[in-house]
């Protein structure tokens, strides 16, 4: 399944996003610098809910990171926008 159909399947109104931008922390580089690890700030869930989630209990709400293409998410907002003003 494609990231449009869970989307619509799950509805917009049950997603929340949070630009990671607005949330990172902290950022260090692990296993050699090939990876980045980053620290976020969210809303979405508590220190008890992670808590359970580490004693394998899964968390009420799943969080993804997907990353785009800056250019052609900038245009999809853009173009959104301009949709809306007409």
């Amino acid at each position: 399944m494609g990231l449009a159909e869970l989307l619509r399947r799950i509805g917009d109104e049950h997603v929340s996003l949070e630009p990671v931008e607005a949330n990172v922390q902290g950022a260090k580089l692990v296993a050699k610098g090939k990876l980045t690890e980053l620290r976020l700030l969210t809303s979405q869930t508590n220190p008890t809910q992670i808590m359970a989630l580490v004693n394998g209990r899964p968390l009420p709400k799943v969080g993804l990171v997907i990353w785009f293409d800056r250019a052609r998410y900038e245009k999809a907002l853009a173009d959104h926008n301009t949709e809306r003003a007409k």
